[in-house]
């Protein structure tokens, strides 16, 4: 089999897994597929897109590049660089570098979607409304329609429009799958207390690393501009929403062996942990971790990185539930969908 298929064949597995949201393995087969074929312009889109997901804003920003340096007038890179040039509040840039797709491609859903974002950065919402308002009268997946719900929703609002804000949000949440279930959190809750009692935690590493700076909070909470804050001096490196705890927390719910954890164990786990901050940032002293579900993992993060420190961001509650029931989670915090979900 030659090498471009090959390639190829990386290249796909690298979006399956992706769409199952394991980012770490997509990311692995989007770098084989790189390696095989050096100018193949997908897997460097594909691996930004990845790289975007975990807030790698600087490393994905380099693929793009990569990308527009093989294919300078590569439509998908032009909008992956737009996109990403906005999450660096590089706003007019960004603009301009979209705006000739815009009548090109008026209808394509990521121009659309990457205009409108940067219109309502720039304040110029009435630009993006009829091309959004046009977009949503095809037919859609209920995906795409709850997206564009959202971004719609967002447009209105910017115009003072609130109550027909309001109606877009409502629709946008209720076109997703809620499968949140308030009885089985609350006992996860109750059983990870239970585990990671104050006797429990003493067990620790002995690995002295006071490196991960871990961000937790609710969603729109403040974790990302906490993120931003740190990582503007120079010996934080923002690593962005790692997925390793909860990749090591499932691994040893599965051996059933929480109770039995040794030393060396633990060890095994901060070793794995520290490893993966130093492959992102070889040079920093710190490395943030902004995984705001990690609250969930701190009894068993004080097991295995002892020294490392918690930054617990909180918001007004009302301010952060309305916050979230207006943002595009695309379905992962499913109880943000529900202003009506009870409260225990």
């Amino acid at each position: 089999m030659n090498s471009d298929i090959l390639a190829a064949m990386h290249n796909n597995m690298g979006i399956i897994m992706q769409k199952k949201e394991n980012l770490e393995e997509a990311m692995q087969h989007y770098f084989l597929a790189i390696q095989l074929k050096p100018h193949y312009v997908k897997p460097y889109l594909n691996l930004a897109w990845a790289l975007e997901e975990k807030g790698q804003f600087n490393q994905a920003i380099q693929c793009v590049y990569r990308a527009l340096t093989l294919e300078p007038q590569n439509h998908e890179a032009i909008i992956a660089e737009a996109r990403i040039l906005e999450k660096f509040g590089k706003y007019e840039v960004a603009f301009k570098r979209i705006l000739p797709l815009v009548s090109e491609y008026p209808t394509n859903i990521a121009v659309v979607d990457t205009f409108a974002l940067l219109c309502l950065r720039l304040k110029q919402s009435h630009l993006a409304l009829p091309l959004v308002e046009k977009l949503l009268q095809q037919e859609l997946s209920p995906k795409y329609q709850s997206n564009f719900q959202y971004l719609l929703g967002h447009l209105y609002d910017s115009l003072q429009r609130y109550d027909e804000a309001f109606n877009c949000f409502e629709k946008a949440n209720s076109l997703l799958p809620n499968s949140f279930d308030p009885v089985r959190f609350i006992h996860l809750i109750e059983q990870l207390k239970s585990i990671f009692t104050s006797a429990f935690v003493q067990k620790s590493t002995l690995l002295p690393s006071s490196r991960p700076l871990f961000i937790v909070g609710m969603p729109r909470s403040g974790t990302s501009l906490v993120e931003q804050i740190l990582a503007s001096h120079s010996q934080v490196g923002a690593g962005g929403e790692l997925e390793d705890m909860s990749h090591f927390f499932h691994e040893i719910i599965q051996q059933n062996s929480f109770v039995n954890l040794t030393s060396e164990q633990l060890d095994h786990y901060a070793k794995r942990y520290l490893e993966h901050l130093n492959t992102l940032f070889s040079q920093k002293i710190y490395v943030t971790d902004k995984m705001p579900t990690n609250f969930l993992y701190l009894g068993f993060i004080n097991l295995v990185l002892p020294q490392s420190k918690v930054i617990y961001c909180r918001r007004n509650p009302l301010d952060t539930c309305l916050s979230c029931y207006f943002q595009n989670f695309e379905g992962k915090n499913p109880y943000t969908q529900n202003l009506k979900m009870p409260i225990y």
